[in-house]
């Protein structure tokens, strides 16, 4: 999404958002702010805060792991 002026020029000072579609940030928010005309673009900036939801998974697959393996592999 863009903030943009009605001829579709983005906002100077406004943000433009978006999401990485593929590769390692694949599903993460990005935003950039608007570069003045003539001026280069600004770095995208990334919400890399961890993924809670993948970090739980994981965690509780490894506690089901160890609750239900064979007794006989239990540590």
């Amino acid at each position: 999404m863009r903030a943009a002026q009605p001829d579709g020029r983005p906002n100077p000072g406004q943000y433009t958002t978006g999401i990485y579609e593929d590769g390692p940030l694949a599903g993460r928010c990005w935003w950039q702010l608007n570069a003045a005309p003539g001026m280069p673009d600004n770095p995208k900036i990334v919400n890399d805060h961890p993924d809670i939801t993948a970090l739980y998974e994981q965690k509780l697959d490894q506690i089901r792991d160890q609750i239900h393996r064979d007794p006989a592999q239990r540590r």
